[in-house]
């Protein structure tokens, strides 16, 4: 919602920031949703509605009848829906802090 910060963090990082959620659900394959949990129910359902897979970090919503519509929605769009924890931004865990050459890539897997 702060375009001004959108727009600082995408000039930093080389990308494009959009302030249309749909623009944005047209330009990307998948969406991970990895803002303030009383927004992940709307915002997944949006994702969902817009025909994207999607990534929730936890919780999946702030309310169980929340979680079990985005559970029905996904289910009825055949779209994969999960929900996750950030450990995957932990480089610490990954065993990433200290190595000399960063990693131009990393593939992980949830199980």
């Amino acid at each position: 919602p702060d375009r001004e910060r959108a727009q600082a963090l995408a000039d930093k990082h080389g990308v494009t920031a959009y302030s249309e959620i749909g623009l944005f659900f047209e330009a990307v394959d998948v969406v991970t949703i990895a803002s303030p949990g009383v927004t992940h129910a709307e915002m997944g359902a949006r994702a969902l509605e817009a025909g994207k897979p999607v990534l929730i970090e936890k919780p999946l919503a702030v309310t169980g009848e929340a979680a079990d519509q985005l559970v029905k929605l996904a289910a009825e769009r055949n779209l994969p829906l999960a929900c996750g924890h950030q450990e995957r931004l932990v480089s610490d865990v990954m065993g990433l802090t200290g190595i000399q050459t960063p990693p131009k890539r990393i593939t992980a897997w949830r199980e």
